[in-house]
């Protein structure tokens, strides 16, 4: 499993950003192996189409999974094409913060019901 979740800045410690497509920073974790790679979005100042662009660059990093509070909906469309998994968190804190969340199966997986432990 990777998880990428939408920084403002290029560690956990920052805090979570609202924008998945024009994050400045996409932050990867492997929980298994405690890895944890930061991305530097280039995508985010583009003029248009940016959501599918960012998946791309998702799923050349081996993302499965995706914590963001909104997705737009050709970036959902190819998400899902992708085959990763969309949870949504809405709250404010850092990207240590919407990890937690969603190891407590606090999340609701976009098109699911809540998440299950």
């Amino acid at each position: 499993m990777r998880i990428a979740v939408p920084s403002s800045g290029p560690a956990v410690t920052d805090p979570f950003d609202t924008r998945f497509g024009r994050a400045p920073y996409i932050i990867m974790v492997t929980p298994e192996t405690g890895e944890t790679v930061s991305l530097q979005n280039t995508l985010a100042a583009g003029s248009g189409g940016v959501g599918p662009q960012v998946v791309q660059m998702l799923v050349q990093n081996q993302v499965t999974h995706l914590i963001a509070p909104r997705i737009g909906g050709n970036a959902e469309t190819a998400l899902f094409a992708a085959g990763i998994s969309v949870f949504i968190w809405e709250g404010a804190g850092t990207v240590s913060d919407a990890l937690e969340q969603f190891k407590a199966g606090k999340l609701t997986e976009l098109g699911k019901n809540p998440q299950s432990s």
